[in-house]
């Protein structure tokens, strides 16, 4: 009787053992679709504007001043200068802003 017993015992041990083995080897499956995508922006993409005859190059910027000024084409500008049409609204370290058009615009250093 107590072999008996013995390998009842040893069976439920070997049969628990086994289960939990077989549960970790198991393949998680992910069902994520009523949930958004967290690599897809939530931020619109503005659309792409076009400046028509805005054609302006700083070529450099002071704007660590009381009078920030910039150098567009060869000439120096302050804010609220009109340069080629557009209106200077504000200097910064990465560029002029400019009014032009009824819109916005950020002229980077160097670039259009």
């Amino acid at each position: 009787m107590r072999k008996y017993f013995n390998i009842i015992v040893l069976f439920i041990i070997c049969f628990l053992f086994l289960n939990k083995n077989i549960a970790a080897y198991q393949k998680a499956h992910y069902y994520g679709g009523q949930y958004r995508d967290p690599f897809k922006s939530l931020i619109p993409k503005s659309p792409k504007v076009d400046r028509g005859e805005l054609n302006l190059k700083v070529e450099g910027i002071v704007w660590n001043t009381d009078k920030p000024s910039a150098i567009i084409d060869g000439e120096v500008y302050h804010i609220g200068d009109l340069v080629s049409g557009a209106k200077i609204e504000g200097i910064s370290k990465d560029g002029i802003l400019v009014f032009f058009n009824g819109q916005n615009f950020l002229v980077n250093m160097g670039g259009e």
